[in-house]
């Protein structure tokens, strides 16, 4: 069968990539201030992903067009307020708009075919084929395993310090408690030490209170570290939970709350302050003996003299932090094993949309007359391929665990490009009869 060209607008298109790219959410935080930090590689990067948009207002007056980037620009940085590892900045909405106006100016100026279209020749079915089996081989690539599999029973348990004396912390703790197991936001969030669900994976528990004063640390009994290192690694996961009142937030190191170490470079795990930050470290084989090459650390989350509650949990894949019930640090060590870390963590929702945009490329380009309930149906049709592939067989590496909704990315890809798809003109369809 012959395959006919298509074309494709550029505006659905255009709002479809930024969304994907900028709004969808994999996990949710605090709320964040806005940052007056200027990064040139994040500044080119808002630049180009404006871009499309920018050709799709190119016909429409200039102050139409900075109008919709500037609102769409505040729409999406205001959304990342939420958003971990995303950072919303008024450089961003400078380069956001700019990359839009210079690209619709340049448009309409250069550009001799319909501004408002993106054609596409024969090549497009092989190319979405291409793009689609290309997402497919980067997930496929060797990963390093982030499940916990080597600590060590002989590391000593501390509060305080190192065993070398060199990582001192200076404040009070009380109610430490560990457990085999992750602890999930509700739970922290409501937490409850009597939850019938966490006292079946606790591992060790210490209710008295202790001043650390930055002398040397206090030992915790030594069958508790071997009970430890059997549960976790049994299990691959890990949940710690302390109340915590630093003396200053004048503390490197980072300064030692609780540590599993043996020395200040080798560790099973340890929580530990740098400044007004917690720092979580847990030794896997991608984050390193040391735990330090993937670790969780969250911003300004302490306050000399004030009390805090602090989780720090990992489910086998993902570190993070909570300080009183909320949201504070997430790394995900998982993704840290990828040949392509950002491909299993902050660029899934692309991936996916992605995929589902291949595949409704390929079967839009079949035929030359879709109605618009057929347009419809050919997007479900499109984004199910790959949802139903991923929960029968798996499509992404083993340890990445993405939430449901990211899958379903690939109906927004899908949905997108059956809104962009334009039929063949009248004049088209003469000629080609």
């Amino acid at each position: 069968m012959e395959l006919p060209s298509i074309r494709l607008r550029w505006a659905p298109l255009a709002i479809g990539l930024i969304a994907v790219t900028t709004v969808v959410p994999l996990e949710l935080r605090i709320a964040q201030r806005w940052t007056t930090d200027f990064n040139l590689v994040d500044v080119l990067q808002n630049l180009l992903l404006f871009v499309p948009l920018g050709i799709s207002l190119s016909r429409r007056p200039s102050h139409t067009i900075l109008v919709a980037a500037f609102a769409t620009s505040m729409t999406v940085e205001t959304a990342q307020i939420w958003q971990f590892d995303r950072f919303p900045s008024i450089y961003d909405v400078a380069a956001n708009v700019l990359g839009a106006f210079a690209s619709a100016r340049a448009a309409r100026r250069y550009w001799k075919q319909p501004l408002c279209f993106l054609p596409y020749g024969h090549a497009v079915v092989p190319v979405a084929i291409v793009a689609a089996l290309a997402t497919l081989v980067v997930w496929r690539l060797p990963t390093q395993p982030s499940r916990i599999v080597d600590w060590d029973p002989e590391f000593s348990l501390l509060i305080g310090n190192e065993v070398t004396g060199d990582r001192p912390w200076v404040g009070t703790t009380r109610e430490l408690r560990i457990w085999s197991t992750e602890l999930g936001r509700q739970q922290v969030h409501a937490f409850d030490p009597a939850d019938p669900r966490l006292q079946t994976s606790l591992l060790y528990i210490d209710s008295k209170q202790y001043e650390s004063l930055g002398g040397p640390p206090r030992a915790l009994p030594a069958p508790a570290g071997a009970h430890i290192v059997d549960a976790v690694t049994n299990t691959g996961k890990l949940s710690i939970a302390v109340t915590l009142v630093p003396k200053h937030t004048n503390q490197h190191g980072p300064a030692r709350i609780v540590t599993f170490s043996r020395d200040p470079f080798s560790r099973n795990f340890d929580l530990g302050q740098e400044e007004d930050r917690i720092v979580f470290r847990v030794r896997t084989p991608v984050s390193g003996p040391n735990g330090q090459a993937t670790r969780a650390e969250t911003d300004a989350a302490l306050e000399a003299g004030r009390s805090a509650r602090v989780i720090a949990t990992y489910d086998g894949g993902i570190a993070r932090i909570y300080v009183d019930g909320k949201p504070r640090a997430r790394a995900n060590l998982a993704a840290a094993g990828c040949s392509i870390a950002a491909a299993c963590d902050s660029a899934l929702p692309s991936m996916w949309a992605l995929l589902g945009a291949a595949i409704a490329v390929v079967i839009l380009a079949v035929r030359r007359h879709w109605t618009v309930t057929q347009r419809a149906i050919v997007s479900i049709m499109a984004s199910a391929i790959p949802v139903g592939a991923q929960h029968w067989i798996g499509l992404m590496p083993d340890g990445i665990q993405p939430p449901a909704w990211v899958p379903m990315c690939a109906l927004l890809g899908s949905v997108a490009v059956a809104l962009a798809y334009a039929p063949p003109s009248r004049e088209e369809r003469i000629s080609a009869a």
